[in-house]
């Protein structure tokens, strides 16, 4: 009796989408966009607040960053956005107590993880510059995790 291949819910869905099965080339183009896919998914937004009454001679981005220091965010301005990104590496605790940071996945010495409700790994946000704004005279301060951003109309 011949065995049928295993059907994922994705290859279901898109044969019944199409009408036919994908040739080799459409089944590479979809696993190449799904791994992008996967890829930016990873990269996560940390929450702000904008400040923008219209009238005011600043605007105010506020950034939550809990756990990070000046040299692990960049700053950017890119086509009139302003860009913050970095990473965010997860701690490790042993059993002295010592912090660092983990390769990959990690235990801890005292013990496998719990409750994991931190996020991770590489953020981005990107905040569109409201226009007349000047955004060379941009300044920024990082104070008990909460990046601010601010620069002048």
């Amino acid at each position: 009796m011949p065995v049928r291949p295993t059907k994922t819910k994705l290859v279901s869905a898109v044969r019944k989408r199409m009408g036919r099965d994908l040739s080799r080339d459409e089944a590479f183009r979809l696993a190449r966009a799904m791994r992008a896919r996967e890829i930016q998914q990873r990269i996560y937004k940390p929450r702000m607040e904008l400040w923008d009454d219209g009238k005011s001679a600043t605007i105010t981005a506020l950034f939550e960053l809990p756990g990070l220091g000046p040299d692990e965010v960049l700053l950017d301005v890119v086509d009139g956005r302003l860009v913050v990104s970095g990473e965010r590496r997860q701690r490790v605790f042993n059993s002295n107590g010592a912090v660092g940071h983990a390769q990959g996945v990690a235990q801890p010495a005292s013990g496998p993880l719990q409750v994991r409700e931190l996020k991770y790994g590489t953020f981005r946000r990107v905040v569109p510059v409201p226009p007349g704004c000047v955004t060379c005279d941009l300044e920024a301060t990082l104070e008990h995790g909460m990046l601010t951003v601010s620069w002048p109309r």
